[in-house]
């Protein structure tokens, strides 16, 4: 079990660290928009991004503690399935949602030129953890199948590796999306809804 954590206080030791949580879009003091279908992708954006990161720190936090044969086991099943869940999320996105997006922003007169695009900055950042993220899940893959031995500072070192990388992505992403502010939100809501809809009919159910 993971040690207190001791920040501001708190006994308990919550996910929302080491690596930060977004703040949700339309609070008070935080980053809003009038088109209302646009503020809708955000918000949920975020709260995606914000389970992958509590994922992420679940990890982190409690890969020291994890000691029994059958509890590393079940343990590195999660970190697989986040992985899997990280790549699969960022696939839908490239796949289906930001190319439809692209198209909305260019009839709207945001991009200077047919070949320019507002996502694709969110793509580069997809290819700039995924090295990391795969090497890790190869680790974790070769201890399961028991060709390696699980070594808690080594699961760290290699989430060290991308963690920061993808963490800037989860907060960018959300600012990347307010330039669509001039597009069509029920448009766009709709693409939303059906890139999440495909994501879950193509999600691996185990």
């Amino acid at each position: 079990m993971a040690q207190p954590d001791v920040r501001q206080g708190n006994p308990h030791p919550w996910a929302d660290g080491p690596f930060p949580l977004l703040v949700i879009p339309g609070n008070p003091g935080v980053r809003t928009t009038s088109n209302t279908g646009l503020l809708a992708i955000c918000v949920e954006m975020a709260n995606v991004h914000n389970i992958l990161l509590r994922g992420l720190n679940a990890i982190y936090l409690q890969c020291p503690y994890v000691k029994e044969a059958a509890d590393v086991a079940d343990f590195l099943l999660y970190v697989k399935a986040w992985a899997d869940t990280v790549h699969h999320h960022h696939e839908g996105e490239e796949r289906i949602f930001f190319p439809y997006a692209d198209d909305l922003a260019r009839s709207a007169g945001l991009c200077e030129g047919e070949d320019r695009s507002l996502m694709q900055s969110n793509v580069d950042q997809h290819r700039a953890f995924e090295a990391g993220l795969l090497e890790m899940t190869n680790h974790v893959e070769r201890v399961r199948q028991g060709k390696d031995v699980y070594n808690w500072e080594e699961l760290k070192v290699l989430i060290d590796g991308f963690a920061d990388v993808l963490t800037t992505h989860l907060h960018e992403e959300i600012e990347s999306l307010f330039r669509l502010e001039r597009c069509d939100g029920e448009k766009l809501g709709k693409m939303f809804a059906i890139t999440a809809q495909e994501g879950a009919r193509t999600a691996d159910p185990v």
